[in-house]
């Protein structure tokens, strides 16, 4: 028996879109607190903004303010060395820069290791920043206490040493300084470090000790002769 075919409605039209409900006054004003509050806090970020980059730039005004020229530094130099120069070299060998920050609490820190870099300098040993801003430096240069012979290189000098034994840069005086009458042959040795030779050391201890004119190591010890001609023999090392 033949199935019965069913016939199939057509399908109805889709009904009008209605419009959402409008808000309730609860609704309306919790929105527009939303908007409220967004707006404030846009307005607080932009201030903060602006606040933080003023004190910022107030900031680095101040620290502007002490930074000091390091040629304008107050300090004194031994007559051999021109302030200039002196200043040159101390930048060179420590990487200072230009200016100095004068109100840095650790301005002795910074500045000592970079002075004493150089060679006629012995020690640092105060820094003082006055309330107009200028900055004086307490330095103690190395002066020369005997001279030796240095033949080194084919080239014959007379050097300079300081009461530690330190070797001076090839400018200072010798001229009426002590001196050791035993040519040194080593082949290096560096100004600003001390004297690689015990020998030499010896001959500096002595013309601390003694008002000597002249020093020579002998076989059994010391001949020195003093300031007024008078000849001392020292039998030991």
């Amino acid at each position: 028996m033949a199935k019965k075919r069913t016939k199939s409605l057509p399908t109805p039209p889709p009904g009008p879109v209605l419009p959402p409900a409008p808000p309730t006054g609860k609704a309306r004003a919790w929105m527009l607190l939303r908007i409220v509050l967004s707006l404030v806090l846009v307005a607080g970020l932009v201030v903060s903004v602006v606040w933080l980059g003023q004190v910022a730039s107030r900031q680095l005004g101040e620290r502007d303010r002490y930074r000091v020229p390091l040629d304008r530094v107050m300090f004194d130099i031994p007559p051999i060395l021109e302030r200039k120069s002196f200043l040159a070299e101390v930048r060179y060998v420590s990487g200072l820069p230009e200016t100095i920050d004068a109100a840095d609490q650790n301005l002795l820190t910074v500045l000592r290791p970079a002075f004493e870099k150089h060679p006629w300098v012995e020690q640092l040993d105060a820094v003082v920043v006055r309330p107009d801003g200028e900055v004086h430096l307490s330095i103690r240069f190395r002066t020369p206490q005997l001279a030796i012979y240095w033949h080194r290189a084919e080239v014959n000098e007379t050097r300079a040493l300081d009461k530690h034994g330190v070797l001076l840069p090839v400018d200072a005086i010798t001229k009426n300084l002590p001196t050791l009458l035993n040519e040194r042959a080593v082949d290096t040795a560096e100004a600003g470090k001390a004297w690689p030779e015990a020998e030499v050391q010896r001959a500096v201890q002595l013309s601390c000790s003694y008002p000597v004119r002249t020093i020579s190591r002998t076989k059994t010890g010391w001949h020195l002769i003093e300031t007024t001609g008078k000849t001392l023999s020292i039998n030991t090392p």
